[in-house]
């Protein structure tokens, strides 16, 4: 209804009021019921409502009754269970029974009051929630959004900063660097170490761990990550990726490549599952303990590579830090000469530097040590440790004796050289396998490796051709005087730099034959050295 019309008749029977017709009292109005109180005047009711009076209306369904309506039950509309009839004036409406609630006019629509107070809070929380789960949802995808961006960022600062620092230890440009090993992406090392998993982690000490991982080819390598501290740790990794890069030879652990995605960049070798020699020299729970003759070959295979990092491979390296700890063995208990982190390199025309003092105490040139000058003869007297190592099996360290004197294994070889008690601090096996022709000759070469100084020491060109010479004569005695015998020793060695087009072969053959008509024995060395730019080839053979 939009509008209505009323009419006021001043003058009918029974109607007594003083009101005259212009009383502001006179007027009709449309009003709700519950609003007008019998006792109440009109025009407290004008004022009270201020012209405004409030309207309900009153509605029921068609004419029907409510006997008449339950009669159809297509047409009935109380649908709920719950629900009952009223009949206010025509017709009815429904209604939800005491103690329910809702809508009676559906089908369950009236439930038990509270039920559907829970109802509605739950779908408000579920909203709420869901609304909630939205807003993270999309803050998540954004922050992962711009993680990756920064990730890839940073990579790429990275990536610019050590290979600057790799430029400025070769004086020259990038290319001489990635040509001769492989720049790997981090998220293929990082599959590769299942995300540098604690399980993975197969060595390591103060500056770092190392990882072992499988690439995507099945290749099994050995991943070093430093913990770097400062920017000159930080300069000497850097320095380990270039002067590795420098090297190729089977007795120097094999540099496959790198990661300059890093803060540090991630160091890729081959995989040497051997450990190390100073685990195979005491952890003889673990390792099985090196005869004479493995000690011998290792003696050699580390001198070597220490003679080829100084005059052969493609510049000049001081290690700076032989040590047995850094000395890696295959599964053939093959030498590989590791860690250069604290190599120097120097020009061809130097057999010096100056540089602050760094090495493993113990192993350290006492001459270095005392004036900060690094030559080609310290490696010479670290060397000389490792061989008193392998002799007597005893720890570089020093140790206190009854009397509280400070002793240490390079003090204790050169008494025991001077007073003739040589064999009382060898090793059992080496003293049971070795002729003492032969630990004689290595002990007069450490000692001369143990000068104080360094032009006194041999040059490592020359240990290794002792060494060579030690090993082309039988190491041990096995007589055999009733059967005929014979027995061979066949090694073959390499060394190769293929930078420099160069390779070089040693191979020996020792035979003995004992039989009852006489003893005969036969040694013969195969060296090989070929460059195949210039397409020559040296063979000396001796028998």
């Amino acid at each position: 209804m939009k509008q209505f019309t009323s009419y006021l008749i001043h003058d009918f029977a029974g109607f007594n009021g003083s009101t005259t017709q212009n009383s502001p009292c006179l007027f009709s109005s449309i009003l709700d019921v519950h609003s007008f109180n019998g006792t109440s005047r009109w025009c407290d009711l004008y004022k009270r409502y201020q012209g405004q009076f409030p309207v309900a209306v009153v509605w029921s369904i068609s004419n029907s009754s409510c006997e008449e309506a339950k009669l159809n039950r297509t047409t009935y509309a109380c649908r709920s269970r719950n629900s009952y009839r009223l009949q206010p004036y025509r017709g009815y409406t429904c209604s939800c029974n005491d103690a329910y609630e809702g809508n009676p006019y559906i089908e369950d629509g009236c439930n038990a009051k509270g039920a559907t107070r829970i109802r509605n809070i739950l779908m408000i929380i579920s909203g709420s929630v869901g609304g909630s789960v939205l807003v993270c949802t999309a803050i998540l995808a954004l922050w992962r959004i711009l993680e990756k961006r920064n990730l890839q960022n940073r990579k790429k600062k990275f990536y610019r900063k050590n290979l600057d620092l790799l430029r400025k230890e070769q004086s020259s440009t990038d290319e001489i660097v990635t040509e001769r090993m492989k720049i790997y992406e981090l998220d293929e090392l990082e599959k590769a170490t299942n995300y540098f998993d604690k399980t993975r982690v197969v060595g390591g000490g103060g500056h770092g761990k190392v990882y072992k991982g499988i690439l995507s080819d099945q290749r099994v390598v050995a991943i070093k990550m430093p913990k770097i501290t400062n920017e000159s740790e930080l300069r000497q990794f850097v320095n380990e990726v270039f002067l590795l890069s420098q090297t190729n030879h089977r007795n120097v652990v094999k540099l496959m490549g790198c990661c300059l995605q890093t803060e540090v960049p991630l160091l890729v070798f081959e995989f040497i599952s051997g450990g190390t020699l100073s685990d195979h020299l005491r952890n003889h729970e673990q390792f099985s303990p090196l005869s004479f003759e493995d000690r011998l070959r290792i003696a050699y295979e580390v001198a070597r590579a220490l003679s080829y990092i100084y005059s052969e491979a493609s510049i000049t390296i001081f290690h700076r830090d032989v040590k047995s700890s850094n000395i890696l063995l295959d599964e053939r208990n093959t030498a590989k000469l590791a860690d250069f982190g604290a190599s120097r390199a120097v020009t061809c025309d130097k057999n010096s530097i100056t540089t602050i003092v760094q090495g493993t105490y113990g192993y350290l040139d006492p001459e270095y040590h005392q004036t900060g000058r690094l030559t080609n003869k310290s490696d010479v007297y670290s060397f000389g440790v490792i061989l008193a190592e392998l002799l007597t099996g005893k720890l570089v360290v020093p140790y206190e004796k009854d009397n509280d004197e400070v002793r240490n294994i390079v003090m204790d070889f050169i008494a025991s050289l001077t007073d003739n008690s040589l064999l009382e601090i060898l090793d059992p096996l080496v003293l049971k396998e070795a002729k003492e022709e032969i630990l004689q000759k290595i002990a007069r070469l450490i000692e001369r490796c143990l000068k104080l100084y360094g032009n006194e020491r041999p040059t490592m060109k020359d240990v290794e051709e002792e060494l060579k010479a030690m090993r082309a004569k039988k190491p041990n005695v096995d007589p055999n005087s009733l059967e005929g015998t014979a027995s061979i020793d066949t090694r073959l060695d390499h060394g190769v730099n293929s930078l420099e087009g160069t390779a070089s072969i040693h191979t020996c053959f020792e035979i003995e034959a004992n039989s009852l008509g006489g003893t005969a024995s036969f040694h013969t060395c195969f060296d090989i050295e070929a460059n195949s730019l210039e397409e020559t080839a040296l063979i000396d053979s001796s028998m």
